[in-house]
């Protein structure tokens, strides 16, 4: 074969294997190659853009550049990834004030849950107190020596019975008619009988009971519990002076009664002085 021939037999060889490398260098796109795609004026670029990025995906860049053409992007293994998108400067510190400004408010949010929870806590122990509280019990037992409920010629002559519990019985009995007193309003029209309770700093002073059916004393008019100062009384009055009745009062202290009448010497004693004082006015 002449150098001729074998010159061509060769560039043949050699222009086959660069057409067979450049379809295999065409049929596995590079990693991370962005390749532009063709504009879409005229149907033979549309064909050519179809036929080309079938399998990409494409987006617009930033207004801000000057290059209006669509890219697409490889991923490492073939798939398809858009490229990430830069957060503007701007746009990046306005983020990032209301990411601060929220923090601040959800810290605040925060404290002031504290705040509301302890003040809800505090008003629930003050509540449970007052409504628990240390108790105690008081019987004014009243009677006449004919037993009339709707008021007799006769007064009734009163005693205070000292009681732990309600359900205490029969109580410590004081001596009768220590701790009531007479008084008589300005206008002299009413008089009335006031009996100590012993329940001095109390928060809470009730009537528990009283004798049921019964037609001459009512409350707020014959008969009603009455604070003056430190200390708690309950008064009669009209036909409630005159009639057989039994009341139960019940008072509430935030310390126990003992801490200011550690016996029960005491509390006799403190009504024996009330009843020497009424008799001196």
């Amino acid at each position: 074969m002449g150098k001729t021939a074998e010159f061509l037999y060769i560039n043949k060889e050699t222009l086959a294997r660069e057409a067979e490398m450049e379809s295999e260098s065409a049929g596995k796109p590079e990693i991370g190659r962005v390749t532009p795609c063709p504009s879409r004026s005229t149907s033979n670029q549309i064909r050519q853009s179809l036929m080309g990025c079938a399998k990409k995906r494409c987006f617009l860049p930033k207004k801000s550049q000057k290059m209006k053409l669509k890219h697409c992007e490889i991923g490492p293994q073939g798939n398809e990834q858009r490229l990430p998108r830069a957060i503007p400067p701007r746009r990046d510190k306005k983020l990032r004030g209301l990411r601060k400004s929220y923090q601040k408010a959800a810290t605040k949010m925060t404290f002031s849950r504290k705040q509301l929870l302890l003040s809800l806590l505090l008003m629930l122990s003050q509540q449970l107190l007052t409504v628990m509280g240390h108790p105690q019990y008081r019987q004014l037992k009243c009677a006449t020596p004919d037993g009339q409920l709707r008021g007799g010629p006769d007064p009734a002559m009163c005693h205070i019975v000292i009681k732990d519990m309600e359900t205490e019985s029969p109580g410590r009995p004081a001596a009768e008619g220590d701790g009531c007193f007479w008084e008589v309003l300005d206008s002299g029209d009413d008089e009335r009988v006031y009996c100590d309770l012993v329940c001095p700093k109390a928060h809470t002073v009730f009537i528990s009971s009283i004798d049921q059916g019964h037609r001459a004393c009512f409350n707020f008019y014959t008969y009603q519990l009455e604070k003056r100062d430190e200390d708690w009384y309950l008064w009669r009055s009209g036909k409630c002076l005159n009639s057989t009745i039994s009341f139960t009062i019940g008072c509430k202290f935030d310390e126990p009664f003992r801490t200011q009448f550690p016996s029960d010497a005491d509390v006799f004693a403190r009504l024996r002085a009330r009843a020497r004082k009424a008799l001196k006015a």
